[in-house]
């Protein structure tokens, strides 16, 4: 069984929010899914996702644990969806080009 101590303190997202809110260590959740431990770093940090087969298994972890907080497959294969391209220049600061049909439109407007 996960021991419950420790937390990671440098991601977040559903599944490290899961880990924190339930005291799972990273080492415990990489043995109990019979993973390295910088397997489960690199899920945490988002540079991979693990197998369907590993998440499944997660999920199953989360509901055997007990917590009030559900854990989804979504919220292991998909923890943080991206932002689109025009929210992350709104938010910093920077405006979209215009697209050939913008500029187009204000063309045939300017010229009639």
């Amino acid at each position: 069984m996960l021991k419950k101590q420790g937390r990671p303190s440098k991601w977040d997202g559903p599944f490290a929010e899961w880990m924190e809110d339930n005291g799972i260590r990273a080492d415990a959740l990489a043995d109990e899914v019979g993973v390295d431990l910088s397997t489960v770093y690199s899920w945490l940090r988002g540079d991979t996702f693990p197998a369907r087969s590993k998440a499944l298994l997660i999920t199953e972890i989360a509901r055997r644990s007990g917590s009030r907080r559900k854990l989804t497959l979504e919220d292991i294969l998909n923890p943080r969806p991206k932002k689109s391209l025009d929210e992350e220049q709104i938010n910093a600061g920077v405006l979209p080009r215009p697209t050939s049909q913008a500029i187009n439109r204000r063309m045939a407007t300017a010229t009639k």
